[in-house]
């Protein structure tokens, strides 16, 4: 057995003098992963027992502070690991999913009008915001009607003035839609059943597209509304009271109550943007089977191998795409009319976001970050939003209308050939043929309350006359 080294002795004098034994101690006592080596015939026991009672004082000190940091960085380094898995898991979820409406369904728990349960407390907290929101517009209205605009300054006068317009439009947009849900839930859900049932890559493409736009949007559309509560501030119409308590409850419920407002806009420009691009999609593919009608169908002349079975194939997928072309052709119908309030009232959120921002990006200066950013990044986020409404809605026609194209293009004049023994069979397909290209002709008519067509036209013209309203403001004002 081997003797224990003395405090005279050449390694005990090592021991006990040399600082680097306390951090051997705490490597070989399991708290530091690296281990360095002991001088020969040495155990931590006797290193420990070796050592002075103020340095074995300070190493089990060492220790605990070894263990505490390993701990930390052990802890923190955890939570980043689980964090970045649960980022990936749910980044592949969200590429897998089967629909487009993947960020309107998580949106919708938040400040969306379907979903109710009365039962739990997230939709009393839900139902609770929104009543809060609504009357803290209501309050701003009429605060609004009844202030004397003498010792105001015009830029703040003009940006009350925004606000109340601008949140009263958000309100009633959301209440229109709000009034509509069941036939947009009827449209959504008819929908993403299509899509869930005949998944397939032609549409998984598309529904990517469609789930990254409404993501960004939203991503989008929440910057705007962080810059907005710290540059805006100046524009609450309550300050009109000239009460310190009022003041002072503003500090949380104004940007609580602007934040609401702008999520109940988002929610319903992320709804639409994401119900009339899922419809384009079902109308392509229709088109592209349409197209492919003639595919994997043998030969229809009297005289062919299996020609009666052959026409029964090619007449049960006609009747199959007929279907849904009469059923997409009725969703888009509703829409249609339950879409032209939406579309007006959200021409004009637009045209006062453009035109407010333009205006207040003319106005104010460089030094001033957060107005001029938000100025600008409001600006941009409104146009993009208007244009965006409009190159759907033009899509959507395209898309319609492209439907006779597609049949034309289906190789019929060489595969339908005339026959005296098919020849009803031969009349009725031709018939149908020539009914779902008359269908075709006419459109499906988006409209902004019957007073113009919901058209990258219009919008372009709404974004022309911002415009002339934003010079002539300058122009009075400077």
């Amino acid at each position: 057995m081997a003797k224990e080294p003395g405090r005279s002795s050449p390694a005990g004098k090592i021991l006990v003098k040399e600082a680097p034994e306390m951090l051997a101690i705490a490597h070989w006592t399991g708290q530091i992963p690296r281990r360095p080596p002991l001088p020969d015939g040495v155990s931590v026991s006797q290193l420990i027992a070796l050592g002075s009672r103020r340095k074995r004082s300070k190493v089990y000190w060492m220790i605990a502070k070894s263990e505490e940091e390993v701990s930390t960085v052990s802890t923190v380094g955890k939570m980043f690991r689980l964090l970045g898995v649960l980022l990936v898991n749910a980044f592949y979820r969200f590429c897998r999913h089967e629909h487009c409406f993947v960020v309107v369904l998580n949106f919708n728990r938040l400040i969306g009008f379907t979903g109710y349960t009365w039962d739990q407390p997230i939709s009393i907290v839900k139902a609770g915001l929104l009543i809060y929101a609504i009357l803290y517009e209501i309050l701003a209205i009429v605060a609004i009607a009844f202030f004397d605009p003498g010792p105001v300054s015009i830029d703040q006068q003009f940006g009350m003035i925004f606000v109340m317009n601008t949140g009263l439009m958000c309100v009633i947009i959301w209440v229109l839609l709000a009034l509509q849900r069941r036939d947009l839930d009827l449209v959504l859900n008819r929908l993403m059943e299509l899509q869930r049932q005949a998944a397939d890559d032609r549409r998984r493409q598309y529904i990517w597209r469609i789930n990254c736009l409404s993501l960004v949007f939203l991503v989008q559309n929440l910057v705007q509304i962080i810059i907005w509560n710290n540059a805006v501030d100046y524009s609450c119409p309550l300050q009109v009271f000239r009460s310190e308590i009022v003041d002072r409850l503003n500090v949380v419920c104004y940007p609580l109550a602007m934040t609401l407002l702008s999520l109940m806009f988002v929610y319903t420009i992320i709804l639409i943007s994401a119900i009339l691009p899922a419809l384009s999609i079902e109308f392509l593919v229709l088109g592209e089977d349409f197209q492919r009608i003639f595919d994997n169908i043998g030969p229809l002349f009297e005289t062919a191998r299996n020609a009666n079975s052959n026409w029964t194939k090619l007449e049960n997928k006609m009747k199959s795409c007929i279907r849904r072309h009469q059923e997409l052709l009725t969703l888009a119908e509703l829409l249609q009319l339950r879409l032209k309030l939406f579309f007006l009232f959200n021409l004009m959120v637009d045209f006062f976001l453009i035109t407010f921002s333009c205006f207040q990006f003319g106005r104010s200066r460089r030094s001033d970050s957060p107005r001029y950013m938000y100025s600008a990044f409001a600006a941009v986020t409104a146009t993009i939003n208007l244009l965006m409404f409009g190159k759907m809605c033009d899509q959507l026609e395209t898309h319609v209308s492209s439907i006779k194209r597609h049949l034309y293009s289906s190789n019929w004049v060489d595969r339908l050939v005339y026959s005296r023994v098919f020849s009803p069979r031969y009349k009725n397909f031709r018939k149908l043929m020539l009914i779902v290209m008359e269908r075709t002709e006419r459109k499906v008519g988006f409209t902004c309350g019957n007073f113009y067509a919901m058209s990258l036209t219009t919008c372009w013209s709404v974004l022309q006359f911002c415009y002339s309203v934003f010079t002539l403001l300058l122009s009075v004002f400077e």
